[in-house]
């Protein structure tokens, strides 16, 4: 009877052995993986960080060629955001004395529409008081 414990025993612990062994070979099987893909990783990052750098460069290039062709402006986009009270004043002004539309719009560089829709504007005020 005591070989049959024995043998009953000598059976679990070697199953878990077993066990344990193949948890031991999938955990440093997964530890491989997991450094080949680190490097696989770093290694795409490594060529998107250059390729970055190059389209970096290539942007500032640019840039300095619009500064280059443009020398009196900006870079940078211009965007017009309509007239100030100034302008408004100076084309009325224009107007009054007998400036054609699209001289006054040459004048100050405006477009030719607003300065048709500020003396539309200005009449209707002028009709409604």
């Amino acid at each position: 009877m005591p070989v049959f414990w024995i043998s009953q025993l000598l059976l679990a612990y070697s199953l878990l052995a077993a066990g344990l062994g193949c948890a031991l070979y999938l955990f440093c099987s997964i530890k491989r993986e997991q450094c080949t893909e680190r490097r696989r990783s770093a290694a795409r990052m490594d060529v998107l960080e250059s390729a970055l750098r190059g389209a970096c460069s290539r942007l500032e290039e640019l840039r300095a060629e619009v500064r280059e062709a443009q020398p009196g402006q900006s870079a940078g986009v211009v965007l017009h955001v309509g007239l100030n009270l100034n302008r408004r004043a100076q084309v009325l002004r224009l107007y009054r004395r007998g400036e054609a539309v699209p001289t006054i719009a040459a004048a100050l560089a405006v477009p030719q529409r607003e300065v048709e829709l500020l003396l539309k504007v200005q009449r209707l005020v002028l009709k409604q008081s």
